[in-house]
């Protein structure tokens, strides 16, 4: 029998943002960052740098957890 048909696999289905902007009318406003500009102009952090305000967009992980023994069946199935 193969142990795989032991197990019920339910997908664990992530979203989440890496970076919450400053929304002031939000129920729970974020903290907002901010930071100089070499112009001297303040802006918030989110606005200004590429790799932050990519963070704001949402991610998604799909993970499966499983036996440690079962991991080389597991990496088959998911390749």
């Amino acid at each position: 029998m193969n142990r795989l048909s032991e197990y019920t696999f339910v997908p664990d289905d992530i979203r989440l943002k890496g970076y919450k902007p400053y929304i002031p009318d939000a129920e729970k406003p974020a903290t907002q960052i901010y930071v100089e500009t070499p112009t001297g102009e303040q802006m918030d952090i989110g606005d200004y740098s590429k790799p932050v305000r990519q963070l704001c967009e949402q991610q998604e992980f799909l993970r499966y957890y499983f036996p440690e023994d079962l991991r080389e069946q597991m990496e088959k199935i998911a390749n």
